[in-house]
């Protein structure tokens, strides 16, 4: 084996090591060995376009090395995630939000309530940092949708996060509180 490592092995150990949460992946040990599994493998291959590299989940799950795998890698062109984000400006709905504006008695208001327990005590401001950075890297949590007589229902994202307030919950417990995001 050459003593020296390719650009793209480099890079594949990288994302091994992250994805397994691992100080340092061998070259020479196949994904499985090392503590890898479908799951992982998902995230492997979502890492690598991120990085410009196309690698199917079965390719890193049957792979006997990170030498062996990266020979089956095959650079993208355009990756997904390089896409410039258009801020206040209205767009067309996909099929499925079509959908949910068409059934009767919604008039736009949809309100999704789900109970989170956090293992541990958890300060609310950390908590309150925690969502605020999710809204801000989902640029969906940031859509905001209108009606209008000539276009329908049409949505467009704001670069402006939520405000996200933590409220104390009623049952007086250090590990639940409840959480109101609204709009700006």
């Amino acid at each position: 084996m050459s003593s020296t490592i390719s650009n793209v092995e480099e890079s594949l150990q990288a994302i091994w090591a992250h994805v397994l949460n691992l100080p340092h992946v061998p070259l020479d040990q196949s994904f499985l060995s090392i503590g890898g599994d479908s799951i992982s493998a998902m995230q492997v291959v979502g890492q690598c376009r991120k990085e410009g590299m196309s690698l199917g989940v079965q390719e890193v799950l049957r792979s006997k090395s990170i030498t062996q795998l990266s020979a089956a890698v095959k650079e993208v062109g355009n990756s997904a995630y390089d896409h410039e984000e258009y801020f206040d400006e209205d767009f067309d709905l996909s099929p499925i939000q079509s959908l949910f504006f068409k059934r009767p008695n919604t008039n736009g208001h949809f309100n999704q309530s789900f109970y989170l327990r956090v293992a541990r005590k958890t300060d609310a401001g950390d908590f309150q940092s925690a969502v605020q950075q999710l809204v801000t890297r989902h640029s969906m949590l940031r859509a905001r949708f209108t009606q209008s007589p000539e276009h329908g229902w049409q949505q467009r994202l704001t670069s402006k996060s939520a405000c996200i307030t933590i409220y104390p919950s009623i049952f007086r417990s250090p590990h639940r509180c409840i959480l109101s995001c609204q709009g700006m």
